[in-house]
């Protein structure tokens, strides 16, 4: 059984936040804390929506996982249902400046994450503060908390669990990524001759983050990225999109991949990270649309996977890209 509380935001413990716990009345013996980004909606009808109604927004996302039950198709409230462990819902602020100049809140864009001076600045840092927070209250309750965290995500909430375990490898150790995109960042300063620059890659992630990217870490981590077979390119795919990112950012976009479809992106990045070593990447495009439909025998697959590895320190699976049935 699941239940939730709200946390507000506590600038005293670095985060300028509030954030939702879900969080399973009867824990494991280990428990290991997750996030997931809130995806929230701004109404085109209605303008740009408030706080209070995002915040309301992530509370009813947190009472449908409580109260789900019906496990006949693996959503979200069913995935959490079967991990059984607590989750952190960052609500993270839509702003007046959403989607002007990549300042996408939510997906961690690029001019989020260079701003320095508003209540969003270190966004990356403030969510791991959540995540200590939480897991030194487990501890005060004599209950084992591991050390690393989890990712998960759906949508642009996948986007945002990609570039979280990219910025901060050190506290996540596990991203689940689905329907995100394929826009998840190379671990590499250029390729071909181009700069990568965030989000894109490592180029300007010192600057950015203010440390040098730890390889080690993210290598270890296990990460999972799937995108449907069936999502349609037109709504979704986002590295095309000039009010999701700003205009040098989705060119060099289509300079890295060509401009392609959403599958044939993930393809190449699986190929990318494979050529690197990456082994404990696997990215996959599957069965159904933008949604969970199709994926859950693979979700369930990777997670049991994942959990041997990081609770056992096994052999790492190899990544693979699964083929396309069919022409896109």
């Amino acid at each position: 059984m699941l239940k939730y509380k709200l946390f507000e935001a506590n600038p005293e413990k670095m985060y300028n936040f509030p954030f939702i716990l879900v969080y399973p009345t009867q824990p494991k013996d280990e428990i290991k804390i997750f996030v997931e980004g809130n995806n929230s909606v701004i109404y085109e009808d209605e303008g740009q929506q408030s706080f209070d109604a995002q915040k309301k927004y992530a509370i009813d996302f947190a009472k449908g996982l409580c109260l789900y039950e019906d496990g006949s198709r693996f959503t979200r409230g069913y995935l959490q249902q079967q991990l059984n462990q607590p989750l952190i819902i960052p609500i993270i602020e839509r702003c007046d400046n959403e989607h002007k100049e990549e300042y996408y809140t939510q997906m961690l864009g690029r001019n989020v994450v260079l701003d320095k001076n508003s209540k969003f600045a270190f966004l990356s840092r403030q969510v791991v503060a959540m995540v200590k927070d939480v897991q030194q209250q487990y501890r005060k309750k004599g209950l084992q908390v591991e050390n690393k965290a989890g990712l998960i995500g759906f949508s642009t909430s996948g986007v945002f669990a990609g570039r979280m375990q990219f910025a901060e490898p050190e506290t996540f150790d596990l991203c689940l990524s689905v329907c995100s995109n394929a826009v998840q960042p190379l671990p590499l300063d250029s390729i071909n001759g181009i700069d990568l620059p965030y989000p894109l890659g490592t180029k300007d992630y010192k600057e950015i983050f203010g440390k040098p990217f730890n390889m080690q870490e993210y290598k270890k981590a296990q990460q999972m990225f799937i995108v449907g077979i069936n999502e349609p390119n037109e709504k979704y795919n986002i590295a095309k999109k000039d009010r999701l990112h700003d205009s040098a950012t989705q060119e060099n976009f289509i300079k890295v991949y060509g401009d392609v479809t959403i599958q044939i992106r993930q393809q190449k990045i699986a190929r990318i990270m494979e050529e690197l070593g990456m082994t404990n990447i696997t990215c996959s495009v599957l069965d159904g649309g933008h949604s969970f439909d199709g994926k859950g025998r693979e979700i369930s697959e990777f997670l049991i996977n994942a959990q041997n590895h990081l609770n056992n320190s096994e052999t790492i699976t190899q990544s693979s890209c699964d083929s396309l049935q069919k022409d896109i």
